[in-house]
């Protein structure tokens, strides 16, 4: 399933050249934040703004990020097996790392030879959590030409933030940010 998100970064008056470039910058890096954590844009990011206010809303993007499929290479195939076929500790640590009984290990050949190897699912968390944890970063990695700081709060921001305001499918996303 596919929803909307909704940011929006309420501040004091930002400085009407500095604007666009906050915008796109902003843009850049939900997208970059949203690829690399594998999780889809059907509908595109668009962004608004007025000297008080920065808006991104980002259409279509899916609920949970893409499951991974890992390779994880292990001991050489001979030292994992002794001379009777028989599992090495070598074979048995590995497969007790990777949460896997020793039948489920496969062997990959390999330019250094032949190895064990595991293909692991990693399920894809949900996009809700991923932002919650992204998104004050990406708020204070946005670069301006001048930043300042306010109060007893050590964040860099163009101009003083009020207020904050994340929805993914109409839900708040929790997270703090400048305090």
């Amino acid at each position: 399933m596919v929803t909307e998100l909704l940011l929006e970064v309420g501040t004091e008056e930002i400085p009407s050249g500095y604007l666009e470039n906050g915008l796109i910058e902003l843009r850049r890096l939900v997208e970059a934040c949203l690829e690399e954590n594998r999780i889809q844009i059907a509908g595109g990011l668009y962004t608004y703004g007025t000297p008080r206010r920065l808006v991104l809303i980002g259409k279509a993007i899916s609920e949970i990020q893409e499951d991974l499929v890992q390779e994880i290479t292990g001991p050489p195939k001979r030292v994992a097996y002794d001379k009777d076929r028989k599992p090495t500790k070598a074979a048995i640590g590995f497969a007790q790392k990777q949460g896997v009984s020793v039948e489920e290990l496969e062997c990959i050949e390999t330019p250094k030879g032949e190895y064990l190897y595991i293909k692991q699912r990693v399920p894809g968390k949900p996009t809700k959590d991923i932002l919650a944890g992204a998104l004050p970063k990406l708020i204070a990695d946005i670069t301006w030409p001048k930043s300042m700081r306010w109060g007893t709060v050590d964040f860099v921001f163009v101009r003083p933030i009020h207020w904050v305001l994340a929805l993914f499918n109409g839900e708040v996303i929790p997270f703090e940010v400048a305090v």
